[in-house]
């Protein structure tokens, strides 16, 4: 496992982003919508109101934000004067050769949420507020990077804030409760 020790936050990295996710929930709807019909001999669309109301409420999908997780980037202080952040993501989304995924494991053992990489940690100045933003975007940036060259295209998300809006120096006073 990595050396992170202090932990400031964590980042949802999710399957698809929050577009995507809707595309392809309103491609689903459309099969869904056509087999049914299909099945009917019937157009969905001719369908009674109650009905076609029932069937898509049986088709929903739940709110993307929470249910399309596939890992977090975890972001912290490794206990000295360095930025450090660890990836951590479900069992199942580890490729098929890694040790983790190696036994037979039921459904809710590939949901288990597993220690997956290191990223490289950055030297800071923990006096200087600017230093940790930078040292957070430059792991940021590294992690798009690990993402765009994995096979499945992960989207990391991040906040539609700065991070210049924390004070990530009194933070790590807080967390090393300590006298900086």
């Amino acid at each position: 496992m990595g050396v992170l020790m202090n932990s400031f936050f964590l980042l949802p990295i999710y399957k698809r982003d929050y577009k995507q996710y809707n595309n392809d929930h309103e491609k689903y709807l459309e099969k869904q919508k056509i087999w049914f019909g299909n099945q009917c001999e019937t157009p969905f669309n001719n369908l009674n109101t109650d009905l076609k109301n029932r069937m898509e409420q049986r088709w929903y999908w739940p709110p993307w934000k929470y249910n399309d997780i596939v890992g977090y980037l975890n972001i912290g202080m490794d206990g000295g004067k360095c930025l450090a952040a660890d990836v951590y993501l479900r069992r199942k989304y580890f490729s098929r050769k890694h040790r983790w995924r190696h036994d037979d494991f039921s459904t809710l053992e590939n949901q288990h949420i597993l220690y997956a990489v290191e990223i490289e940690k950055i030297l800071i100045d923990i006096n200087n507020n600017d230093s940790y933003v930078k040292a957070l975007y430059t792991i940021i940036e590294r992690v798009k990077c690990i993402i765009k060259k994995s096979k499945r295209k992960y989207y990391l998300w991040i906040p539609s804030y700065s991070f210049e809006c924390f004070d990530f120096v009194r933070a790590y006073k807080e967390l090393k409760n300590i006298d900086l």
